[in-house]
């Protein structure tokens, strides 16, 4: 894998719901699904989450939950958009620990919440 270093770009992870046919369960997708902070410089990130698919916006309690044991000496507390369709945590990306969260959405017809688990990856303090 070529490391690429984007100091000063935003660290997006795109957020997509959907239903396969009428009538089966919602399922949720992020991109990327590991979020490898490695490719970021060392020290504080803003994440961002952006929903991308109408008629679905992030579940107003726990919108973004990150799930490991630690996560809050490291992560900032979600702020979720008035639209409910962006979130952003503050990450200190600095100990290189992986870290679980859920993404938390919410269909707007059936207030049905779906929930997905994926990963952080920080960056190593060396």
């Amino acid at each position: 894998m070529i490391r690429n270093k984007y100091s000063n770009k935003s660290v997006v992870v795109r957020v997509i719901a959907f239903r396969k046919k009428e009538g089966s369960p919602v399922e949720v997708k992020v991109t990327p699904d590991v979020l490898d902070m490695e490719l970021f410089d060392k020290g504080p990130k803003v994440i961002t989450w952006k929903l991308d698919t109408v008629g679905f916006r992030f579940a107003p309690e726990g919108a973004i939950e990150i799930t490991s044991p630690g996560a809050e000496k490291v992560f900032g507390r979600p702020v979720v958009s008035k639209e409910g369709r962006v979130v952003k945590v503050t990450n200190e990306n600095n100990d290189g620990r992986a870290y679980a969260y859920n993404v938390r959405v919410l269909d707007e017809e059936t207030q049905e919440v779906t929930v997905l688990d994926p990963s952080i990856g920080n960056r190593r303090p060396y």
